[in-house]
């Protein structure tokens, strides 16, 4: 060996063996769960047990995030049923809601990946659910911007639990195979909200001579729907794998036993360990991620917040625009659940680099060409190439729940995603205009810019993966046919991706 792969490896692998095994801390409930015996989960019944996951877990996590999509879209629904004239908002002012939001997202994010660290995690999504819904319906009451702006920074506050819990989640209950799909699922309700937020406010706005406005009925049916799901979600979702009362021991032992290999554990270690935080710090991975999740959402967030009004600058009528909601939002889900199956079945860089390139030409064609009447058809069709952009968030944070390790570490990171995330989506309305199609020119600028950065930062991710699995397999012991052993012996021990030798990266 080297001089310079020696050293790699002595870096790559922390301070050495002593420290390694310093740092081993056996998840004592999970092993409890397991025994002494070493399970071997066969195909058939890891299937078996993973449609017995879906049943339980997965409609909870798709009705929360359609929940959160369906009301953080409130204000943009709204925007076509009277609520800008009857606060007397600016277009400005408008805009500024649509970041405030994730202003409050951004200061929530700390606690709450603190908190999912330190809780029974369904307890504390419930809670954060039932607080946002009853914050939605009380929206109702508001009739100034300031009351609003308060409203959708706590909000963003109350919201800022779900991804991160769900990551953690999905990473608890499911393969490391599975993830990718199991992602697709409930990350596609902003898809589903596209379609059901629009006939939603296309059904309010005939409710004509109430005591109330349209838009004030769409905030309270949301926001009481949104307590009824936060009520359940108290009594029905399952903290972890360990803890599940709705399964048997038999069940949860084989349950635990089949994600063993995920080398990730199955519950957050309790206990905040700063040299974790500090390998996060200093992990280039761990920034590749934040660059390329500001990027994307940036693109989408902008898009997501002006889709009415930018497809109205086409020349479609109020009715032709929330009908086109309907294809829109069913496009999304195809695109996500379609991107994300074939980067299941291939390669997630492979399918990061493959599709990136759809939305800007999308961009292209709609910054370039001047709405008329006779184009209108071929100006939504390059809108709708944009979607494109929804499945990438989705892909990034399947490469944090998959590549990152120790619960400390993985709370380090998703906080710097997910502050990415909120700051992408809380610059993009600014960025926009409300006056015309020729208003949103400049923010289409900065995409095609930004999405330049995005792919390079694509290129050195896909780079240090590779790089990073080389030196993994090149300490790796082999059997005399030249496999791999790789023994999971470490798989509930809290250590991180880089101190376990048995972990290996998904590119």
């Amino acid at each position: 060996m080297s001089e310079k792969l020696h050293v790699d490896l002595e870096e790559f692998a922390g301070k050495g063996d002593a420290s390694i095994v310093k740092h081993i801390d056996n998840d004592a409930e999970v092993l409890g769960v397991l025994g002494d015996e070493d399970i071997v989960v066969d195909p058939e019944t890891s299937r078996k047990l993973y449609w017995k996951i879906n049943r339980r877990v997965l409609p909870f996590m798709i009705a929360v995030y359609l929940c959160q999509s369906l009301d953080k879209a409130t204000i943009s629904l709204s925007s076509v049923l009277g609520i800008i004239e009857d606060t007397k908002m600016t277009d400005s002012q408008f805009s500024w809601l649509g970041s405030i939001l994730y202003f409050g997202t951004v200061a929530g994010e700390f606690p709450a990946n603190l908190l999912i660290q330190k809780v029974p995690i369904a307890k504390l999504v419930s809670i954060n659910v039932f607080l946002w819904g009853a914050l939605t319906a009380c929206t109702a009451a508001i009739n100034n911007f300031a009351g609003l702006a308060a409203m959708r920074f706590l909000l963003g506050f109350f919201e800022a639990c779900v991804m991160p819990s769900f990551l953690v989640i999905t990473q608890m209950w499911y393969t490391r195979t599975e993830q990718v799909l199991i992602f697709a699922l409930w990350s596609c309700m902003p898809g589903v909200q596209i379609m059901v937020g629009g006939l939603l406010a296309y059904g309010v706005s005939h409710y004509d001579n109430g005591i109330i406005k349209p838009w004030q009925l769409l905030f309270l049916v949301l926001g009481l729907a949104t307590v009824v799901l936060g009520v359940a979600l108290f009594f029905f979702l399952p903290d972890s794998p360990v803890k599940a009362k709705c399964f048997d021991e038999d069940t949860k032992r084989l349950m635990i036993a089949r994600v063993r290999g995920n080398e990730t554990g199955v519950q957050p270690n309790k206990r905040v360990k700063w040299y974790q935080v500090r390998e996060a710090a200093s992990d280039p991975l761990t920034y590749c991620l934040f660059v390329m999740q500001v990027i994307t959402c940036f693109f989408t967030g902008g898009l997501g917040y002006f889709t009415n009004l930018i497809v109205a600058s086409f020349g479609y009528s109020y009715l032709q625009t929330q009908l086109l909601n309907l294809a829109q939002g069913g496009l999304v889900v195809i695109i996500v659940i379609g991107t994300m199956y074939l980067a299941q079945r291939t390669q997630t860089m492979l399918t990061l680099i493959g599709t990136g390139w759809i939305p800007i030409v999308g961009i292209v064609c709609v910054m370039k060409i001047t709405p008329t009447a006779s184009n209108k058809v071929g100006l939504l069709i390059a809108y709708y190439l944009t979607q494109f952009t929804w499945p990438i968030t989705d892909l990034i944070n399947t490469l944090i729940s998959r590549n990152i390790a120790g619960s400390s570490k993985r709370t380090a990171v998703m906080l710097a995603n997910f502050v990415a995330w909120s700051a992408g989506n809380a610059a993009a309305p600014l960025a926009y205009s409300t006056g015309s199609g020729n208003g949103y020119h400049s923010a289409f600028i900065a995409n095609l810019v930004l999405f330049c950065v995005y792919y390079c930062t694509l290129f050195l991710t896909r780079f240090l993966l590779v790089r990073k699995n080389k030196l993994k397999k090149a300490m790796a012991t082999y059997d005399d046919e030249g496999n791999e052993i790789i023994s999971h012996a470490n798989a509930f021990s809290d250590l991180t991706d880089g101190e376990n030798s048995n972990f290996r990266y998904c590119i």
